[in-house]
């Protein structure tokens, strides 16, 4: 299982119009791979990876934390994979988003407050079935 810390790190080409590219190096390397993403922000991938799920299209700690047990063994029985691949849970913003932000009612800081911790245990549980290996880029693959 691999973490890589994808959203600003990657070094990713933009075509003419400035929309990300997937380079060819990394779509030889996620033929072989499962994403699980969060949000959305991997999503880039799905069209090359051998195996896409999404924990929560909309970013929402509630049901990643619902789903990431069953997801993680979904993507283990995936015959051919090679790599494990999911985002930092924690980059990039948009965890519990909305709930109860630039509010200072009590209820709403509570809400942000339990979306972030489920959003860390959600992180500390894929973390700890990547043992902790966290790649900057897909081309460390190549590497090993």
């Amino acid at each position: 299982l691999i973490a890589p810390k994808q959203q600003q790190q990657q070094q990713q080409q933009k075509d003419d119009d400035g929309v990300m590219v997937v380079s060819e190096e990394e779509k030889e390397i996620l033929k072989t791979c499962v994403v699980i993403d969060f949000g959305q922000r991997l999503s880039l991938w799905r069209e090359w990876a051998m195996a896409y799920r999404d924990l929560s299209e909309t970013g929402e700690s509630s049901l990643a934390a619902q789903g990431v047990f069953e997801t993680l063994r979904w993507a283990e029985q995936v015959k051919g994979a090679t790599q494990i691949l999911f985002p930092d849970l924690l980059e990039g913003g948009g965890v519990g988003s909305g709930v109860g932000s630039g509010d200072d009612d009590k209820e709403g800081n509570d809400d942000e407050e339990t979306m972030d911790a489920l959003a860390l245990a959600v992180k500390d549980r894929l973390t700890r079935a990547a043992s902790g290996v966290v790649l900057d880029s897909l081309s460390q693959l190549n590497e090993k």
